[in-house]
């Protein structure tokens, strides 16, 4: 057989990942142990941990309050309690990661974040990004009156916030990790399609966002409309190969709905400094409030880093000259 004969010969392993090198580059600590077992095994271990985290956290402070008749009912409702409790059962999360990674996976959980030159400068990017959009989103809502200030002084609003920001930060990089880190690594070196490692991991994001305490309409748009998230998240941790952009928009997005502009009827508005007053029990207004205008500034801020993306990619081209051979 010729040598060149041999090289057209099909080559063990999985076909390299057919879209973005950068994506290539980031599942590649994953490959040595992606079985779908390993995946279905990790993600259980993750969640049971997660919730065995939260109940240790609510008894934990139920226990606290227990003597202390005039903070009887801070756990119960929408309380700043009850809010900082549940952000902070987020580290279970990342006790879940760290466990299943090492025993399952044999690799280190920084593997999930992608290069680390990369990761802070995307997610600092995409935080002012998400910033400034939903400033301006503010500043239409402000002038058509449908957000007013919340029964708070000031003062009280900050020390809470103070204390809010990092478990925030812990909480939507927790669920960044295992959705977009843990899932799509996974799910891409196993599978190394689409749908598997973006379409999958942004359902179960969705789904595990529905609320069935909300009105029907309400908690299917709150579906769709993470579900959406998901996608466009997986699509830029994919072509840049970092879990920076994800982590830095949900951030953002997460701490503006718990600390600037809540909704009381969802829930965990107790820490904001204002509240929407859009109805949540009308359909129309649902899906225009909670749809439709959240999705068209996901897609556009999703557009305009694709747009960046290319630009930086473009720059990094070498020019036909210096690319030539001698």
């Amino acid at each position: 057989m010729g040598a060149n004969e041999a090289a057209n010969l099909p080559q063990p392993g999985p076909p390299p990942l057919p879209r973005f090198s950068a994506l290539e580059r980031y599942v590649s600590p994953a490959v040595a142990r992606c079985g779908l077992w390993r995946t279905v095994l990790g993600l259980i271990l993750i969640v049971v941990i997660w919730a065995f985290s939260f109940f240790f956290v609510i008894m934990a402070l139920a226990f606290a309050l227990a003597n202390n008749p005039l903070n009887a009912g801070e756990l119960d409702g929408d309380t700043g309690l009850s809010v900082l409790g549940t952000l902070a059962a987020f580290l279970g999360l990342y006790l879940g990661l760290w466990i299943v990674l090492r025993v399952l996976h044999k690799r280190p959980m920084a593997s999930l974040f992608g290069p680390r030159r990369y990761f802070w400068p995307y997610a600092a990017l995409a935080f002012l990004a998400v910033v400034l959009a939903y400033s301006v989103l503010m500043a239409v809502e402000f002038a058509f009156g449908r957000v007013e200030p919340a029964d708070r002084s000031f003062s009280d609003w900050a020390f809470l916030a103070a204390l809010a920001f990092p478990l925030i930060f812990i909480q939507s990089s927790a669920e960044e990790l295992v959705m977009r880190g843990y899932l799509l690594q996974q799910l891409a070196a196993r599978f190394r399609h689409f749908f598997a490692y973006a379409v999958i991991p942004s359902a179960l994001f969705g789904f595990a966002h529905y609320d069935p305490t909300l009105p029907e309409t309400l908690g299917v748009v709150l579906v769709i409309s993470t579900f959406v998230l998901g996608l466009l998240l997986a699509d830029l941790t994919a072509r840049t190969g970092s879990l920076g952009i994800a982590v830095g928009f949900h951030f953002a997005n997460n701490l503006i709905a718990l600390l600037v502009v809540g909704v009381p009827q969802l829930g965990l508005s107790a820490l904001a400094l204002f509240h929407h007053t859009a109805s949540v029990t009308d359909p129309a207004t649902a899906i225009w409030s909670y749809g439709v205008v959240p999705i068209a500034i996901f897609v556009g801020l999703w557009t305009f880093a694709r747009w960046a993306i290319k630009r930086r990619d473009r720059s990094h081209e070498p020019t036909t000259a210096s690319a030539r051979t001698r």
